[in-house]
């Protein structure tokens, strides 16, 4: 029984554990959604500064002013580090699953190698 149990939470742990990294992947896919639109966006408000300074002769600058605020504005690198820390957290989580059930001696059984009479 206290086997059963150990192996019971033991599983419970690893459905909790393969939930967040469920959720970790669609949340990763937003973010690279959201990643697709920031970058159409920066392009598409370039092109609309261009053709205010077409239009305007230049008078203001539009396409100046905008590159320099949009090449500071990156969302790929924290995107790569938030990524990258979750995931560390994960399999951090995953090892000390692991470690737990076997140092307990409660460990799941697994058949032998061979079989001796």
């Amino acid at each position: 029984p206290l086997a059963s149990a150990s192996i019971g939470s033991v599983q419970e742990s690893y459905a909790q554990l393969s939930d967040l990294r469920r959720d970790t992947k669609k949340t990763v896919d937003e973010c690279f959604a959201l990643q697709e639109f920031f970058t159409t966006s920066r392009n598409t408000l370039a092109e609309i500064a261009e053709k205010a300074d077409e239009q305007l002769r230049g008078a203001l600058q539009c396409s100046a002013a905008l590159r320099k605020r949009l090449n500071k504005a990156h969302l790929n690198s924290s995107l790569v580090c938030v990524i990258s820390d979750i995931h560390h957290a994960l399999r951090q989580t995953e090892e000390k699953i692991l470690t737990k059930n076997n140092a307990g001696g409660d460990s799941m059984w697994e058949a032998p190698a061979s079989f001796q009479r």
